[in-house]
């Protein structure tokens, strides 16, 4: 819209005033001094509903006679606070003059502006924030946008379902916000039932749960207030950027604190082993292979490949991998059975208490051959010579 500047900004407040009155107007089809739908009620001032005033209009204060009757000091009894809890009003009123907008237009304009319905979710197929057809009537009134529900939370989850009538075999992200800041997302995607089933194209998957994670700082037994928002998706399942609040959202909960973790602390990766050697038996079937004690390491794998190399870990062909577990002596080493003269290659790598590998070393070659029997003659006798 557009404002005239030859005119102040009260004037400007005013035509925005008005441009809210003209919308609300369509959206509801009507505006008449009644009960029947929600801006009906909200725009009663107690001239033509007395005793049952809630804000008025732009022009009439809850207490005004007339057109800009503005600083009018009688008081009446108005609801207008409570319309600051929409859709969820108490029916608690309270009663004044014209001191809560300082018996101005322009403070007046504000404070009228200011208690308009500006929450999450639908009330009988309409937005609860009127702010979204002021501001984007199109947008507000756009019927493929997401829909679904946050339902009420217990145990520090959030739960509730969500599909978007543009493709609704996609399950849709929904993230959750605590004072405009992201705290969580997760995916609708768990099976639900018959009835949301029913609104989403007759396909089931559209249920979330979310749990924060433990050592979250929500785990404070204070009251959180969280709000969860369904991100839109275009006929193509893309997302169009746009996201929209979930009915009955934000919801509160409260997260008592989780026990310390018993976890044990985590354990670094062993290092690469050092001081490989490789000592072969006289007859060069046994080989015993030692190196020194990796830290954090608990046990250690040995492989040994025996020629051709690329068939590595065959067993049937004498490849070996034998898992050498605590105790252990230090350093360690392992004795195994291998086949005389034939060439191996050998790796060893440790592992911790995580069962989380270390590096492979040293993947070296090595052959046990048989060692030759030394003669030994006894001297001739010198009376021989």
């Amino acid at each position: 819209m557009g404002f005239n500047y030859e005119r102040g900004v009260p004037e400007m407040v005013e035509d925005l005033g008005h441009r809210v009155e003209g919308t609300m107007r369509y959206v509801y089809g009507s505006w008449e001094a009644n009960s029947a739908h929600a801006w009906n009620r909200f725009t009663l001032y107690d001239k033509i509903a007395s005793q049952n005033a809630a804000c008025g209009n732009i022009h009439y204060a809850p207490n005004s006679q007339s057109d800009y009757d503005w600083s009018n000091q009688t008081i009446v009894s108005s609801n207008c606070e409570d319309w600051l809890n929409y859709p969820n009003l108490t029916g608690t009123k309270q009663s004044f003059n014209c001191s809560p907008w300082n018996c101005n237009g322009y403070d007046y304009k504000k404070y009228w502006l200011s208690h308009l319905p500006q929450f999450a979710g639908q009330t009988n197929d309409k937005w609860n924030n009127w702010w979204s057809y002021i501001a984007d009537y199109e947008e507000a009134t756009n019927p493929n946008l997401p829909k679904g529900t946050h339902d009420l939370s217990a145990n520090c989850t959030l739960n509730g379902w969500t599909c978007d009538p543009n493709l609704y075999s996609q399950p849709l992200t929904v993230e959750f916000y605590e004072y405009n800041i992201l705290v969580g997302q997760t995916t609708a995607d768990i099976p639900a039932e018959p009835a949301v089933s029913s609104l989403c194209g007759n396909n089931p998957s559209h249920r979330f749960v979310y749990t924060f994670p433990p050592n979250n700082p929500i785990y404070n037994n204070q009251n959180h207030t969280i709000k969860a928002v369904a991100l839109d998706i275009n006929a193509d399942g893309q997302p169009s950027g746009k996201r929209t609040d979930l009915t009955q959202t934000p919801l509160s909960i409260v997260c008592p604190p989780t026990p310390p973790s018993t976890s044990p602390p985590p354990v670094p990766v062993p290092a690469c082993g050092t001081n490989f050697n490789v000592t072969c038996s006289a007859n060069g079937k046994r080989a015993t292979f030692s190196w020194d004690a990796i830290p954090n390491a608990i046990y250690y794998w040995l492989r040994l490949n025996k020629e051709p190399y690329a068939d590595w870990r065959n067993l049937d062909d004498g490849d070996q991998d034998p898992e050498i577990n605590i105790p252990y002596p230090n350093p360690p080493s392992v004795l195994l059975d291998i086949t005389p003269g034939a060439k191996y290659q050998y790796d060893i790598q440790g592992f911790n208490v995580q069962n989380e590998a270390g590096c492979r070393m040293p993947f070296a070659e090595f052959s046990c051959g048989v060692q030759p029997t030394r003669r030994f003659q006894s001297p001739r006798p010198t009376h021989l010579l």
